[in-house]
């Protein structure tokens, strides 16, 4: 199935686009264990646009690009690529994991209820989902325990 939507692709696609086909072809090869950190995101003209998982990734890259622009160019066969810029993507479901993460931690230990200044309290009004407002309000409480204790 794979080599006849290749097949398709092929003669769907203008000659001058072969080499993004190509590209996405090698990806995997040409940029090896940092395959689940970062992904292709756009392709234009001689411009390449990676998106990276954090941006710390985005800025190590950065100061890599030029290996990787030559990696990319030499796997095409051409120099293709001039520029990569990088941006941060969020993956799917991983602000619902950083939700429930500091749900969890805000569960593990239960504090009291603290007095909040009608500033804090504004500040919570201003965040409208209601989970997320509840994860900052126990983090608020664990906090302020945590200040006491210190004292």
């Amino acid at each position: 199935m794979a080599k006849q939507v290749s097949a398709l692709l092929r003669d769907f696609l203008p000659q001058q686009h072969q080499w993004k086909m190509k590209l996405m072809q090698q990806w995997d090869t040409i940029i090896g264990n940092l395959g689940d950190k970062v992904r292709i995101e756009k392709i234009d003209s001689d411009i390449l646009v990676l998106g990276v998982i954090h941006p710390s990734w985005a800025q190590e890259l950065m100061f890599l690009s030029g290996m990787l622009r030559n990696k990319i160019n030499d796997a095409l066969g051409s120099e293709r690529i001039k520029t990569i810029r990088f941006k941060t993507i969020v993956r799917r479901g991983s602000q619902s994991k950083a939700k429930k993460m500091i749900k969890q931690a805000a569960v593990v230990e239960p504090y009291d209820e603290v007095q909040r200044t009608p500033r804090q309290e504004n500040t919570l009004k201003k965040i409208k989902d209601n989970e997320m407002r509840e994860v900052f309000a126990a983090y608020f409480n664990r906090c302020k325990a945590m200040n006491k204790r210190a004292t």
